[in-house]
């Protein structure tokens, strides 16, 4: 039978400086992981020795190569940036992992209404990794959640916001823009049109010869529908 038991802690095989985790007074065999100097997180040089001797005083011993790792993963976001637009809802979410260990990685976004998991892929320490996924029009809150194989689990530190708009501006001409190839002999020409945009942003109108030439380009980022292109060539 076994008379007696020492499991030791040490950061190499000779275990010259090794801890005592627990003996024979003990019933069982615990210790804590993350309050423990002899091994450094995240490093294979740590080795747990079991030394046995029986009630004839025959001993033995057994070593085990573990590792303890109580290190959260890092991720940094990295496209779409954060506050900017999509103009087609196909959005490809890129970002870099930093674990040793690292297993796994999850897109989260709130699309649904609530902030939940979408898409998972497998990653590489340090590399650039991707998800791509299709999404309706909208403002989304995004992050990336990514896990080691000792089952730690993180985010990044702040959530990103993509905007998504696919659909394209309405414009329609109204009076008093004359009809399409139309003739004045003149010097000025004006134009009045209707917009319609949920995410206005800017206006453009484009003054064009009939040789398509542009004559003038007139941008604005307010709500003007209108512009009034002066001082032409009449022969133009």
């Amino acid at each position: 039978g076994i008379a007696a038991y020492v499991f030791e802690l040490d950061n190499t095989t000779s275990f010259n400086s090794s801890t005592v985790l627990c003996s024979t007074a003990l019933s069982n065999c615990t210790f804590n992981t993350t309050s423990q100097t002899q091994c450094q997180n995240e490093s294979t040089d740590c080795f747990l020795r079991l030394n046995v001797t029986d009630i004839h005083g025959l001993k033995n011993y057994s070593i085990l190569t573990i590792q303890m790792d109580n290190v959260l993963p890092g991720i940094s976001l990295n496209s779409p940036l954060n506050d900017s637009w999509d103009n087609d809802g196909l959005v490809n979410f890129t970002f870099i992992p930093y674990d040793p260990n690292i297993d796994s990685c999850t897109l989260y976004h709130n699309e649904s209404g609530s902030f939940q998991s979408n898409q998972s892929t497998t990653v590489e320490n340090g590399s650039l990794s991707n998800v791509t996924i299709s999404l309706f029009g909208g403002s989304f809150a995004w992050n990336i959640q990514c896990n080691d194989t000792a089952g730690n689990r993180a985010f990044n530190s702040t959530n990103f916001t993509i905007h998504v708009d696919s659909i394209k501006p309405q414009i329609i001409l109204y009076p008093p823009t004359y009809d399409n190839d139309t003739f004045f002999n003149r010097t000025w020409i004006f134009v009045n049109v209707s917009m319609n945009d949920s995410n206005f942003a800017n206006i453009t109108f484009y003054l064009y010869n009939s040789s398509f030439q542009l004559l003038n380009e007139s941008n604005v980022t307010t709500l003007q529908t209108s512009a009034n292109f002066t001082s032409l060539n009449s022969n133009d």
